[in-house]
């Protein structure tokens, strides 16, 4: 996925919004993403991503379906140097946006208020950084338990999100202040996994963080 991908989105959902059973007036689809999409859109770090995690708000997950199946149409994933995947555009992270402990996740990312891309029919915007870097980490920590290599892109995006919440908010976060965040009894972080981001982090962006 590239910017070129979103726009076609963007454009088949103002050329087929009343067959999504919207009416103008309920443009533009307002989505929150995570993973992969920052990287292109926000910090730079990649200049594609294979897919597009996303999510609307907790009622809309037909109008998120609908959306899937817009996205994976030809005239949308053929704009791309080479095809698009027909799952390219999904809403995989909707499971952990909308359950208990992260149930106010949409809310709370338009509130954030940082657009990552908009156009008339699509705006897009960063989930809350704290989820984000919760989320990573729970990854990362299941993966390093399960004796998995823990993915490379997993710990780029993590220290991404360390920068920016330092330039946000002028200081650093710590490990033990990461898990904290949320009480979720089905994530158990390991430190092995944040020293991985730690070393990132570090030579990167010159930062600390502690574990």
């Amino acid at each position: 996925m590239s910017r070129t991908g979103l726009a076609a989105l963007s454009d088949a959902i103002g050329e087929n919004y009343a067959s999504l059973g919207l009416t103008q007036d309920a443009l533009p689809i307002r989505a929150i993403v995570a993973g992969g999409a920052l990287a292109v859109l926000k910090f730079g770090t990649r200049t594609s991503t294979l897919d597009v995690d996303f999510a609307l708000d907790a009622p809309q997950g037909a109008l998120e379906e609908s959306l899937v199946k817009l996205a994976a149409t030809d005239a949308v994933r053929r704009v791309n140097d080479g095809n698009l995947g027909h799952y390219w555009f999904n809403p995989a992270v909707r499971f952990y946006a909308h359950m208990a402990p992260y149930g106010t996740t949409y809310a709370d990312a338009l509130a954030q208020g940082e657009v990552v891309f908009e156009t008339t029919h699509l705006v897009l915007y960063a989930m809350p950084w704290r989820f984000q870097l919760f989320r990573k980490l729970a990854r990362m920590s299941r993966d390093s338990r399960c004796g998995l290599e823990v993915r490379a892109t997993d710990v780029q995006d993590a220290a991404n999100i360390l920068w920016h919440m330092r330039e946000k908010g002028g200081r650093e976060v710590t490990f033990e202040e990461v898990c904290g965040w949320y009480v979720d009894p089905r994530v158990r972080m390991s430190k092995e996994a944040a020293g991985l981001v730690a070393d990132s982090y570090r030579e990167q962006y010159g930062g600390s963080f502690v574990v």
